[in-house]
């Protein structure tokens, strides 16, 4: 049975039951029914009241070229966004200057001005604050009883927050990559999204980070990324200006780039990070992070990972709050982020993740279809997830709940475990140092056992086929991807030590 809409929901609210999400939102989130896509939002600047530039409906089509599906800006805004449709509205101000007084606490004024418009999902109630305003509390009191389905959101700097107040989300301004901020950029931003997580976590908040847009495309690529990784509910970026952006203007060949990135993060990652909450973010030994990261190790749910790469460790918001220690145990997603973010984008690399023997097997989430009816599943061995990423961007691991279905059952999903955990005790013994290292021999008694191991999976596939459970085609394809993390590790067996 669906679940009744949020009391004062307007006619014809959209449940959540209904929406592209894979989980529900959080708590703090679930009143805000105009929330029906992951929020990629921008600050629109010298755009509708600036005649310099453009502005209008080319303007509001422009942003959504780009990728953006929430224009925060004046009202005049909004009969543009709903002309043009596919983009939400976030009011900051009315035009003529700010709408922050008591004037605002007017239902009648409110709608004179703005309206209810469909594409209205919040206000902003606060910009380059300093901490919870009395005014801003008020009205977000206000908002809350009049029209409960629109956020809220106060924009801070520094963060500062609170538990008890109507304002339920943390808009920060994170902008350590705008000219001259920082010394270190990346460590400043991965230091200001761990405080914010930690403090959302703590304070039931959703965490709506920035990202600044006049940094190069891969560290604004980098910014997006390691703020998902931190939990991040949505994203806003400072800020759309064809005036002051080359990246936006309509001619720029950027467009279709920064358009491709929003989209995966809107339609891909987006869909599984929307309700989760970070437990942990751990950070490779070497390639920058903050103060007091977590590292991986044999105890932890990544055993080891390339340098330069960092996973958050995602769960829905249910798990995170269990007193049960086994749900939070291990993460139902581990988003692997590629931490290089230098002037121009550095090339793709291969790197590895190894996570930890608990985790029997895991689908990487990295097309628009996955997950959805008819897609083949990419089910990957998780003792040595390798993948290809350019600098700053990102996959999806998931710990998929119907993983045992995917792989033929109890003994299917128990089978799958064993040939890991051996290929695993191998890799083990393949990075000790060569005077101990394991001997030829060793391996292929191994490998054999692994691949005598497949052989028995795949029949059991096979079976599971042929009940109508999967299709041939993702029977195939998980023998596939097994067989070849097997045939790698080989190749790693006659590779070289480190060092010689």
């Amino acid at each position: 049975m669906a679940a009744a809409e949020p009391a004062g929901q307007p006619a014809g609210a959209t449940p959540w039951e209904k929406k592209d999400f894979v989980h529900p939102p959080l708590k703090c989130l679930r009143p805000f029914t105009r929330i029906d896509a992951y929020p990629v939002s921008t600050w629109c600047f010298h755009g509708i009241d600036d005649a310099k530039s453009p502005y209008g409906e080319a303007y509001v089509r422009n942003a959504k070229a780009v990728g953006f599906n929430v224009l925060i800006d004046n009202e005049r805004i909004i009969p543009y966004a709903e002309k043009v449709g596919g983009v939400k509205v976030q009011l900051v101000t009315l035009s003529g200057g700010k709408w922050r007084g008591p004037e605002w606490l007017d239902a009648n004024i409110f709608k004179s001005k703005v309206g209810d418009s469909p594409v209205l999902q919040g206000v902003i109630v606060g910009d380059n604050s300093r901490g919870f305003s009395a005014l801003s509390i008020t009205t977000g009191a206000w908002m809350n009883k009049n029209y409960p389905h629109i956020m809220t959101i106060l924009s801070q700097y520094p963060a500062r927050l609170r538990g008890d107040t109507p304002l339920r989300i943390l808009h920060m301004q994170n902008y350590p990559f705008m000219s001259g901020r920082s010394r270190n950029p990346p460590n400043h931003y991965l230091s200001q999204c761990n405080t914010d997580r930690l403090g959302c976590n703590a304070n039931d908040m959703a965490l709506w980070e920035c990202y600044a847009g006049d940094a190069s495309y891969s560290r604004v690529r980098f910014q997006i990324m390691a703020a998902m990784a931190y939990g991040a509910q949505g994203l806003s970026n400072f800020c759309y200006s064809p005036h002051r952006m080359p990246a936006y203007k309509p001619d720029s060949p950027m467009i279709p780039l920064w358009n491709k990135m929003h989209k995966y993060v809107i339609n891909v990652l987006g869909r599984h990070v929307w309700g989760t909450r970070s437990m942990d973010v751990i950070h490779a030994p070497n390639g920058g992070e903050h103060q007091n990261a977590t590292r991986p190790g044999k105890d932890k749910p990544v055993v080891a990972m390339s340098d330069f790469l960092m996973a958050g460790l995602l769960t829905p918001e249910a798990k995170f709050l269990s007193k049960n220690p086994a749900d939070r145990e291990i993460p139902e997603y581990f988003m692997v982020v590629d931490k290089r973010s230098g002037g121009n984008t550095p090339e793709a690399s291969d790197v590895y993740v190894m996570l930890s023997p608990k985790v029997a097997a895991v689908e990487l989430i990295d097309a628009e279809a996955t997950g959805k009816a008819g897609k083949v599943r990419k089910i990957v061995p998780p003792y040595k997830v390798r993948l290809k990423l350019e600098g700053g961007d990102a996959v999806l691991l998931r710990v998929a709940p119907d993983m045992e279905t995917l792989l033929g059952g109890k003994g299917g999903l128990a089978l799958y475990a064993k040939i890991n955990q051996a290929m695993a005790d191998l890799q083990w013994k393949l990075a000790e140092p060569a005077a101990t290292a394991v001997s030829e021999k060793d391996v292929q008694a191994v490998v054999s056992a692994a691949r005598r191991q497949v052989a028995e999976l795949k029949g059991i596939l096979g079976l599971a086929v042929r009940g109508g459970k999967i299709s041939q085609a993702q029977a195939d394809d998980t023998i596939l991807r097994l067989a070849a993390a097997i045939d790698a590790t080989v190749a790693d067996a006659k590779a070289p030590p480190k060092g010689q």
